[in-house]
């Protein structure tokens, strides 16, 4: 991992006042592995632990993904999928440009693919956020200020 990840963590942990071992705790995580983590020793966060992390410290998740990981490991990672929720935030034509076969033969949902339609403005930011809590298997709606949930039902 490098030390990028480990700065920004520090840095949000301290602008929020929040020691160390505090941080840890609210992780559920040991506070040795925490100094790790800032000491940049941690190759690999896992995904849950990123997921975690981004909502304590209000640092956006896909940023901390792709300091932590690739872009070939995201896709080989396998993370949660369920193709059926992903039908409730797009068309059917839409999941079928996103979703890949993997490697073992199951069909699961690309982050990437996702990304790279939201960036072609292909996908609104509602349908963006609707199909990433699928991967990530936590609404990330939840995480959205008063504000930018308006923004994004118009």
């Amino acid at each position: 991992m490098e030390n990028k990840i480990a700065k920004i963590i520090i840095k949000k942990r301290q602008e929020l006042g929040i020691s160390q071992r505090e941080l840890a705790r609210r992780l559920n995580i040991d506070s040795a592995y925490m100094s790790r983590i800032e000491q940049g020793k941690i190759k690999k966060i896992s995904i849950k632990l990123l997921i975690d992390i981004s909502d304590k410290l209000k640092i956006d998740f896909i940023d901390l993904l792709f300091m932590s990981y690739s872009h070939e490991e995201i896709e080989i990672l396998g993370i949660f999928h369920d193709l059926n929720e992903a039908y409730n935030f797009v068309s059917d034509e839409i999941v079928d440009k996103v979703v890949i076969i993997d490697e073992n033969n199951n069909s699961r949902i690309s982050l990437l693919k996702i990304l790279e339609l939201y960036k072609d403005n292909k996908l609104n930011t509602k349908n963006t956020i609707g199909l990433l809590s699928c991967l990530t298997n936590k609404n990330l709606f939840n995480w959205l200020t008063q504000a930018e949930k308006k923004e994004i039902e118009k």
